[in-house]
Parts: C-alpha cells; structure tokens; sequence
C-alpha cells in the first residue's frame, strides 16, 4: 500500500503528499467527505500561471483541456487507488453534477473524467447515481451564508452503489461543500460507504497565503495532460 506522508517541502498547510497526488483529509465545507484528491492548485488571482490555465480551459469546457485533464487523472488512478489498498473493481467511480443539472449528462466533462477513468483502471462506473434539484451557481455569491443557502437548494439524493468505496469526480474544489453534501447524500443510501473525492485542483488566492505555486506539481501530470491535449488536435485535424 502507498504510504500518504506529509509532503514537508509545501508551504500550504492543510494537505499531504499521497504519491503525486496532494490530500486534503478535511475540507472547509464539511466532514461528510472522507478526504480530497487534486494534483494542483488554480490560484484565482493569478491566470497567467500555466497549470490554472490548463484548469480555467476545463472549466469552460475546451475540447483540448478535457482530453488533457481525462488522460493525467486516469494515468494516475491506480496509484491512488494503491493507497487505499482497494481492488480497482471494488471502487465506483461518480461525477459530480453542475449548478443546473438535475442528474448527470453522460457526454459532460465530469462523467467523460469519470468514465474514461474508470475504463483505463477497471473500476465500476456509474453516470446515475446522483440526483439533484438545480440551483444558481454559486461563484458569483460572496457571502458564506448565501452560498451554503443556495448549495442546499440542490437536495442531492443518491442511489444504491454496489461497492463501498466511492470517488466522486469533480474539476475543481474550492470549500468542498458541494462534495460534502454529495457524499452526506451516498452515505445516507448506502451506510457504511467511504467517499472521497477526486478534482483537477484546489482553488485558493495567492493573495490570501502569501506565496502559492504549481512547482510541487509531478512532471507526470505536465506530460500526460500535453499528450491528451496533442491527441485531441489531431483528432481535430483528422476530421476536417
């Protein structure tokens, strides 16, 4: 099993290094989650930094920054998937749903992540588990209060899962409410279930730490992410 030690070359605190993934064992937005997974920062006041464009381009659902963001997380799962000390079979991938969805679409961003993760490493994979009422996006709230009011609009509510042991996959994390309300809602139907979340990154403001980088980032990711990026061009070239 793949030990997770605290990474003590990081200037951030809150996260330890679990291979070349970094692990938030507690997130802001709740205790229902049983950790996070992301390998990087977007840092919100900094968009020239490479790695949160990479991210910002996902968020807006560009071809090539989903290809690239699909073949650095599946290259990865399965040393992830080590540090649990779980059967890739035994594991059920979910993907976490967006303001206005209702249940997840099978072609969105999220479920693409999800599914195409969960083809790569052998886990299971479902794209119905959840569903939810929509609700405004919350990006655009500034107060706290406001914003749990508005997530809690969403009354996720989950479906029975064989396994008992869930990653819910999202792009980004910022408190980790939504994923705490997602994994309060697979634990109510499914007792006894772990769930941990997978995302691109962790979003944070350079002004609010001080210093805040991407250099902690594995080379890996930086190489897988190209080479999805550089398949998806030329599928796009082999089209026209």
């Amino acid at each position: 099993m793949l030990e997770c030690s605290r990474d003590t070359g990081e200037e951030m605190p809150g996260w330890t290094a679990c291979g070349k993934w970094m692990h938030f064992a507690h997130l802001d937005g709740g205790n229902d989650l049983d950790g996070a997974y992301t390998f990087g920062y977007r840092i919100t006041d900094d968009a020239s930094d490479p790695w949160t464009a990479r991210f910002n381009r996902f968020k807006a659902k560009d071809g090539a920054a989903i290809a690239g963001g699909v073949v650095a997380i599946k290259g990865s799962m399965s040393e992830l998937l080590g540090a649990f000390g779980v059967k890739a079979a035994d594991a059920t991938f979910v993907p976490a749903l967006g303001s206005g969805e209702t249940k997840a679409a099978a072609s969105g961003p999220l479920a693409v992540l999800a599914g195409e993760t969960a083809k790569a490493t052998g886990a299971q994979f479902t794209c119905d588990a959840l569903s939810k009422k929509a609700h405004q996006p919350i990006h655009g709230i500034f107060d706290a209060g406001a914003r749990e009011a508005e997530l809690d609009k969403a009354e996720y509510v989950s479906g029975k899962i064989s396994t008992k042991t869930v990653f819910v996959f999202d792009d980004l994390i910022t408190r980790g409410s939504t994923l705490n309300r997602i994994a309060r809602a697979i634990k109510a139907a499914n007792p006894g279930t772990k769930v941990s979340g997978v995302a691109l990154a962790k979003t944070e403001r350079r002004a609010f730490w001080g210093t805040l980088t991407n250099d902690h980032v594995a080379g890996a990711w930086n190489d897988a992410w190209s080479r999805g990026e550089q398949k998806f061009q030329e599928w796009q070239k082999a089209k026209k």
